[in-house]
């Protein structure tokens, strides 16, 4: 196979590989819950969160340990208009290397948006979780009174994005530590608890972060169409250098 056919065939892969990564990105594939509710969650998916800092001595796990969670289905009842996400959760401890089963298969987010309420399982705060793309703001405003009621967050409050939440947060005066749930896509790829006066100098009692995300704010799958594109125009460059080559071979001949 002489050198164009080879670069043709190079470039051929590369976009196919190209399409594929913009058809599924990294974080979610978007599915429709119901005609009106929007997730970017897929069934049968497994959203994997790292704990890369901890305080054991506050009781959470060692760094390295991950939560694994399976999206078993999204269930929905159009007339009452709520939906309930099912899940599997799994709890891996880096240090004891045993593996624990949080929910089997149970209600892991309940939504009404109808009449507004939301509810998860209890165990949530130790992870991410997921938040709808369209009625964030109620999801929002109704998911930081669950975490008043339940967890007695003193303060705190949340920001909303144009079709997704942006973060979450509260304060438990009690304990002195700010909680912050942070969202891409509507996938809260980042949780951290931490002390008020150590947040800003990101000195973290509790970190966990989404496995396929880059903190940096690139995606590995956008990473992947960075280094795409550098292949590319360096095929491009190099095609042409050997075609000036052989021209110039041409041309003294």
């Amino acid at each position: 196979m002489n050198f164009k056919k080879t670069y043709l065939v190079h470039i051929l892969i590369i976009n196919s590989f190209i399409s594929f990564t913009l058809i599924s990105p990294i974080i979610g594939g978007s599915q429709l819950a119901t005609p009106e509710l929007k997730w970017e969650i897929e069934e049968g998916r497994v959203y994997t969160w790292v704990v890369k800092a901890s305080n054991l001595d506050l009781g959470y796990l060692p760094v390295g340990s991950k939560y694994d969670v399976n999206v078993t289905s999204i269930n929905l009842s159009l007339g009452f208009n709520y939906t309930e996400v099912y899940a599997t959760i799994t709890e891996y401890n880096s240090q004891t290397h045993s593996t624990i089963t949080l929910l089997e298969n149970g209600m892991f987010i309940y939504f009404n948006y109808q009449y507004v309420n939301v509810s998860l399982y209890t165990n949530f705060y130790k992870h991410g979780f997921f938040a709808p793309t369209n009625y964030s703001s109620e999801f929002a405003n109704k998911l930081y009174e669950y975490l008043w009621s339940f967890y007695r967050f003193d303060g705190g409050g949340y920001r909303v994005g144009i079709s997704e939440v942006r973060s979450l947060y509260g304060f438990n005066d009690t304990s002195d530590l700010t909680y912050r749930w942070n969202f891409q896509n509507s996938i809260n790829y980042e949780h951290i608890i931490a002390y008020q006066d150590n947040y800003n100098r990101r000195i973290y009692e509790y970190h966990v972060l989404l496995e396929e995300y880059d903190i940096s704010g690139i995606s590995y799958g956008n990473f992947f169409l960075i280094i795409s594109a550098f292949i590319i125009v360096s095929l491009i460059y190099i095609y042409r250098k050997n075609e000036r080559k052989m021209s110039c071979s041409r041309t003294h001949k």
